[in-house]
């Protein structure tokens, strides 16, 4: 688990794939106004993310409502980047000057570049078609009885995906032993959402979805040369084989993974004649002697996977594949596939079709925006060895060891300053504040650069077009890396001082800063440094307004509902004495039911108090340990300090990405976090004179700030 600045994932790739196929997800922003009148906490506050909301004849005063008078300038100067959406644009142009600048050689970033020229030929993969895809079937089609299947499961050149009834999901720290790794296995993929329970209670939902899988599963076979016949064969054959696979899983709760570790031995006595130690070996987890794993599921393994399903498997694999590799191939599958995807009731009508006007572009700055988000979000980011040599490359050009050091020193400057807080807090008991202590002492602090003097490839060798390469070629070559490095990363001992390279969710370019409260450790990523976070001159006021309250923001985060639950090891275990967390619940539900009086659109419900109080608190906690330092620095200039705060979080949304926001987002509102966080201390009201009646104003015994 770990703990983000910003809501993240990959869902900014399906946007921008979508867009490149004109299928985009975006609408244009509705009518806006401001939250409602009175002296009630917000009343006065406007939702000035929102496109429109705010006009150049608005006048706000910083005493009513601080995030739109702060930002007013910049939210209406057209064509200028905000916030943390100008810091992703900038870094995605980075890469791209990367990729370019071919002057900066080295073996991983020769491999990148043959990838993603392969990516974006899209001549070559036109020209090839669906044609690629056809050796990985025949491989398949090859499949002629038991001993065949087994070879075939464990060849990572036919088969370089790893599929089969068993597959590696994960290689993470182990929980019996936290001094190493242990190996997560899981069964195989289903295409049925990969949920084991929707072969037994088919609702409309995922009879849509079979619906769906059966139209890419046609669409690709068919211009493969597969008769109508083998294709239904193949599709009824596969969901017969996924039905029995599903039905012998079991979900694994968090007492299984502390109790469910199992040696090579008892694999190999549970899988019978199913070969999965030597499937394993062949990916290279020889040397892992810890596994994860439902034994019952390995138990059936020699039933599910016997002679009288061969052909059943044949087919379950040969759906795999053409689900796994469809992205890879040429534009008209990419279109198919990326169309199908749209649900029915929504393909054809009014809303769609708006939906594609506004997503088609003929500015040519922004066709290369997406394409680059389309290569580097999803393509690139497929692959944890691309990514790690793409990092390393971008730290490289990038950054330098001054700016590494003051942001270690800053670091280290507000844990220092926790000590502080912590001891001064009148509701912890004195046994508390000496455990958040302890636990502080502990925290590692990982800035900028993963620890990547040893990186290595695992064998990977792209083939270029010019030599006969595919795209789909290049993504199966990064697939059997993926998995080797797995192999060796199970067999290292587990350090939690350690920035793994290679781990994707920690990738250094992503535009981010996280807590991680299995490591106990805290990530300034390279991705989140810019202009408006740090620049060398950079003035303490604007540094600590902007990413300190970010550091400080994660930091926190070790110290809330779910980081008493983990040690200062990063083990789960109770370590806060029972008073104080019941003393924190309670702040932490005061802290909720503000925020659940708060309404902050026209037709907007009530805040969902209890799903953004942590991120919230989490806000509060990075403004409060900046200004304690803040405190030291002789002649501080506060005006700078919040406005640089209120920059950071500066955005322009449309009203349906904002009302997604607020229904989904643990974080709240961009203008809640800034005028929320800035209203609870004495430094703002004395900076902007704040008085009873002004928006701004809470009385200071309805103030929420946790620390």
């Amino acid at each position: 688990m770990k703990h983000t600045l910003l809501k993240t994932g990959r869902k900014a790739f399906m946007i921008v794939l979508a867009v490149t196929l004109a299928l985009s997800t975006c609408v244009t922003a509705c009518g806006v106004g401001k939250s409602g009148s009175g002296s009630a906490p917000g009343s006065k506050w406007i939702d000035s993310d929102i496109i429109g909301a705010i006009s150049p004849d608005d006048n706000f005063r910083e005493q009513d409502d601080f995030a739109a008078a702060a930002n007013k300038e910049d939210i209406l100067t057209e064509g200028k980047e905000l916030g943390i959406q100008s810091i992703v644009n900038n870094v995605l142009k980075r890469k791209r000057a990367l990729i370019d600048d071919t002057s900066y050689r080295n073996e991983g970033m020769d491999e990148l570049r043959k990838y993603v020229e392969l990516a974006e030929d899209s001549d070559n993969r036109d020209q090839q078609g669906v044609e690629p895809l056809r050796k990985y079937l025949e491989s398949i089609e090859a499949i002629s009885d038991l001993d065949s299947l087994y070879a075939y499961i464990c060849d990572p050149e036919k088969n370089p995906l790893g599929y089969g009834a068993v597959i590696v999901d994960k290689v993470m720290r182990s929980v019996v032993d936290p001094t190493n790794y242990i190996t997560f296995l899981r069964n195989g993929k289903l295409s049925l959402r990969d949920q084991a329970n929707n072969y037994f209670t088919m609702g409309s939902d995922i009879i849509e979805a079979k619906m769906t899988v059966d139209d890419k599963v046609t669409y690709v076979l068919d211009r493969l040369g597969y008769s109508p016949a083998d294709i239904k064969r193949i599709l009824n054959e596969n969901y017969a084989m996924e039905k029995i696979m599903a039905g012998n899983v079991t979900t694994l709760t968090m007492n299984d993974y502390r109790d469910l570790s199992y040696s090579r031995s008892d694999l190999k006595e549970a899988a019978g004649n199913y070969p999965l130690l030597d499937y394993l070996d062949a990916w290279g987890f020889e040397e892992n002697e810890r596994y994860l794993m439902s034994v019952g599921y390995v138990r059936q393994l020699d039933q599910m996977c016997s002679a009288a399903n061969v052909n059943k498997f044949k087919s379950y694999l040969i759906v795999a594949y053409i689900l796994a590799c469809a992205p890879y191939l040429d534009g008209d599958t990419l279109a198919t596939i990326m169309k199908l995807n749209v649900p029915r009731s929504e393909f054809g009508t009014k809303r769609y079709e708006k939906k594609v006007e506004e997503q088609t572009t003929d500015d040519p700055d922004e066709q290369n925006h997406k394409k680059d988000t389309l290569i580097f979000d999803q393509y690139v980011h497929s692959s944890s060895i691309l990514t790690a040599y793409l990092n390393k490359a971008y730290v490289d050009k990038y950054f330098d060891e001054s700016s590494r050091d003051r942001l270690q020193k800053m670091t280290e400057k507000i844990i220092e300053t926790y000590h502080d807080i912590f001891n001064n807090e009148d509701w912890l008991s004195d046994e508390g504040k000496a455990a958040c202590i302890e636990k502080l002492d502990e925290i590692k602090i990982h800035v900028i650069s993963p620890d990547d003097d040893d990186l290595e490839l695992f064998g990977m060798n792209i083939v270029p077009a010019s030599e006969g390469g595919s795209f789909l070629d290049a993504e199966m070559e990064v697939c059997k890396t993926n998995l080797r490095k797995n192999g060796k990363l199970s067999s290292m001992p587990f350090d939690r001082g350690r920035w793994d390279p290679y781990e994707i969710d920690m990738s250094t370019t992503e535009t981010n800063a996280f807590y991680s409260v299995q490591y106990n450790a805290i990530y300034i990523l390279a991705g989140i440094i810019d202009d408006i976070t740090y620049h060398e001159g950079m003035p303490d006021e604007e540094l600590y307004g902007a990413l300190g309250a970010v550091i400080g923001h994660e930091i926190t985060h070790g110290f809330d509902a779910d980081g008493v639950k983990f040690d200062k090891e990063g083990l789960e275990g109770q370590w806060m004495p029972e008073e104080d967390s019941m003393a924190f619940s309670d702040k932490d539900n005061k802290v909720a039911s503000f925020y659940s009086t708060l309404v902050p659109y026209p037709g907007a419900s009530l805040y969902s108090g209890t799903r953004v109080s942590h991120e919230a608190t989490a806000d509060m906690g990075g403004m409060r340990v900046t200004l304690k330092i803040a405190e030291g620095i002789p002649n501080f200039d506060y005006d700078k300090y919040f406005r640089s705060f209120a920059r950071f979080f500066a955005t322009r949304s449309s009203q349906e990405e904002e009302e997604e926001r607020f229904d989904s987002d643990p974080h709240p509102l961009a203008f809640y976090r800034v005028n929320v966080a800035c209203a609870q201390f004495d430094e703002f009201y004395r900076t902007y004179n704040v008085q009873p009646g002004d928006g701004m104003y809470i009385d200071e015994e309805k103030r929420i700030a946790v620390w």
